[in-house]
């Protein structure tokens, strides 16, 4: 949906060739975690994604802006 408010072109492109934002969102956002944030924290997250699925990291990364 972020993509759709920023880029419409490019969500436009990616619904043509029904490419989902999720095959490098959720990778990019768990590198992002690992890299930023305290070890303990960035397990924390990893702990609930296991758990509640892709959702978490979005929502999580989300909350960091």
């Amino acid at each position: 949906m972020l993509i759709n408010e920023h880029c419409p072109e490019l969500h436009t492109h990616f619904k043509a060739h029904e490419f989902s934002t999720s095959t490098f969102a959720s990778k990019w956002f768990l590198t992002l975690f690992c890299s930023v944030f305290q070890k303990d924290l960035s397990i924390r997250i990893l702990d609930i994604f296991f758990v509640e699925g892709s959702k978490v990291i979005f929502r999580v990364g989300l909350g960091m802006v």
